[in-house]
């Protein structure tokens, strides 16, 4: 399935950007395959204990702080391309994983929101 993410934007030794609102700045969206399980779990974020929404299996590298929703670029209402804070079905990615397979010949990445 195909999932919207949006990258926060940061400096040249990964501190994020903001806006001129004091707010995160997100690169445009790309899309993404990934396979979404809405699914709540308790897991431990940077800012500590968190209830996670749902957990993404992915295939590329994403964010912390960067921003998913389950569905394409062009099922976001145009408004929320640019500003998807404001949009309430993205979902902030609070927990990025990367470990090799077995074979160690891939990656596994998944991502909980």
């Amino acid at each position: 399935m195909d999932a919207t993410y949006w990258a926060p934007v940061v400096d040249g030794i990964g501190r994020p950007v903001y806006d001129k609102y004091n707010q995160p700045a997100f690169h445009p969206p790309v899309e993404l395959k990934v396979f979404w399980i809405d699914k709540s779990e308790l897991i431990s974020g940077k800012s500590g204990q968190v209830m996670s929404r749902a957990m993404v299996i992915l295939g590329d590298d994403v964010s912390e702080q960067g921003l998913l929703y389950n569905g394409t670029v062009d099922s976001v209402p145009a408004g929320y391309r640019t500003d998807p804070r404001k949009f309430p079905k993205a979902l902030e990615i609070q927990k990025f994983t990367k470990i090799r397979t077995l074979e160690n010949d891939q990656w596994y990445r998944d991502a909980r929101l």
